[in-house]
């Protein structure tokens, strides 16, 4: 314990002389660094190797063995080898197999393997870890289990340990005892959601689709939105646009009250037009649906009334839509470059009037006010409504 201690001393001190010539590096004071300081285990080493190999009977020959491993294992040492330390947890679990580092012994095993991209050894080792029932390594044990299960591509049984981890941590908040489950959930969330996705890529289905098989399988589940959420990002990230289009319509459609649910229709809004065949028609009807959806009084914003972080950002969404609506109607007339009232620009110019005319009621003391009423008076002289016009360039004067 005193050369350990020794050693972190030491290591605490030269990190702090680093430090400094670290900050002469960056003022020019000095042409190069040198290597980052580590620590030497060096007395430690000896000791350790001594009492695990002459003494047998040694009461924390256990302890001894699992320092050893550590040393060899941490990238901070001098001495480090991943080979040593693989050797010396497979001794330690050997020699002291009913030891309280047992557990520990296998885990270490299970991450050096994972190190070294040997899935099935590291699944193996961290089922041992499992087996012997652990609880303060069982939560981050399930977490690399059902990690090394994805990054061997056996989606099949990582997927159910993912769902097993959430489930745990779920259970853990209940009972007001997070832990690291807690930490390790939004993890579990977000390769959930991925492994469906690739999941449903080699089943030739839609994401949205696969989703819901597996759901329909393991029944109704707490944290289903969340999948549905994280799928929205993860399409999102891959360029999937059409696909994330079908996910979030259905999100939309199945949690009908969800606080969240005005970011999903504006990011509906804009997948009609980043989809690989642009809709801007859908585009303004998306919109349009955002408005009536959303607005104060539909049955959204009852439902939401106790969340005014969503009711503030529902109506920002719909002062910034309802104008986008009327200036997309007002620039497909202008794009036809026809006479005042000739159709079909009439019935675009009378659209975009009645958006600006909303909008203004809806916001009357907009920063915008004044040039909304010209664009009204403007969008029914276009439609060749003159007497309505004449009122409208009248209120300009008021």
């Amino acid at each position: 314990n005193l050369y350990l201690e020794e050693t972190d001393y030491r290591f605490i001190v030269d990190s702090q002389d680093y430090r400094i010539l670290e900050e002469q590096f960056e003022r020019g004071e000095i042409r190069s660094l040198p290597e980052p300081p580590k620590m030497n285990y060096a007395r430690s080493l000896r000791l350790l190797k001594k009492l695990v190999k002459n003494y047998p009977s040694y009461e924390y020959r256990d302890a001894a063995y699992y320092l050893l491993g550590y040393i060899y294992y941490d990238d901070l040492s001098e001495q480090q080898d991943d080979l040593r330390a693989r050797e010396v947890y497979h001794e330690m679990v050997a020699e002291v197999p009913d030891s309280q580092y047992t557990a520990s012994g296998f885990f270490m095993l299970g991450e050096i393997y994972f190190e070294e991209l040997d899935f099935d050894q590291s699944i193996y080792h961290y089922q041992k870890v499992l087996d012997l029932g652990d609880e303060d390594l069982y939560e981050r044990t399930m977490y690399k289990l059902a990690w090394a299960y994805y990054r061997k591509d056996d989606l099949q049984n990582a997927i159910p340990r993912f769902v097993q981890l959430i489930e745990y941590a779920d259970e853990r908040a209940l009972e007001a005892e997070p832990g690291k489950a807690a930490q390790l959930r939004p993890e579990s969330i977000k390769y959930l959601a991925i492994s469906l996705v690739d999941q449903a890529d080699d089943a030739f289905m839609s994401p949205t689709e696969r989703v819901g098989a597996f759901f329909v399988k393991t029944g109704d589940k707490p944290f289903e939105g969340e999948i549905y959420a994280q799928i929205d990002s993860v399409l999102f990230q891959q360029g999937r646009y059409d696909e994330e289009l079908e996910n979030l319509l259905y999100i939309l459609e199945r949690w009908p009250n969800n606080p969240k649910n005005p970011d999903y229709q504006y990011k509906v809004m804009q997948l009609h037009y980043m989809k690989d065949n642009p809709d801007p028609d859908a585009a303004v009807a998306a919109r349009i649906e955002l408005v009536e959806k959303f607005k104060e009084g539909s049955d959204w914003w009852e439902a939401n009334k106790g969340n005014p972080d969503a009711l503030r950002k529902a109506a920002g969404y719909i002062e910034s839509s309802l104008g986008d609506v009327a200036r997309t109607y007002h620039a497909s007339a202008q794009g036809m470059f026809t006479t005042p009232g000739e159709e079909p620009a009439r019935s675009e110019y009378l659209k975009a009037a009645a958006a600006y005319q909303d909008y203004l009621n809806r916001f009357p003391f907009a920063k915008d006010a004044y040039e909304t009423q010209y664009q009204i008076a403007e969008c029914y002289y276009w439609s060749a409504d003159y007497p309505r016009a004449i009122t409208e360039y009248a209120k300009l004067d008021k």
